[in-house]
C-alpha cells in the first residue's frame, strides 16, 4: 500500500442525504490529482443516522 500523501478531514453533522453525493464529487476530482489520500468524515452526534 502506498503511503497516504494527502488526508482530508471533513466534519459532518446531520449530512445523511449529502455524504454519498460529497464522498463521489471528491474522489472524482482526487483521482484526477494522482495521489494517495484518504477522506474522514467526522460524525459527532448527528440525530440523522
Amino acid at each position: 500500500m502506498k503511503e497516504i500523501e494527502l488526508s482530508i478531514v471533513i466534519p459532518i453533522y446531520n449530512e445523511e442525504e449529502n455524504v454519498s453525493l460529497l464522498h463521489k464529487k471528491l474522489t472524482e476530482v482526487l483521482k484526477l490529482m494522482n495521489k494517495s489520500y484518504e477522506l474522514l468524515f467526522i460524525d459527532d452526534g448527528s440525530s440523522d443516522g
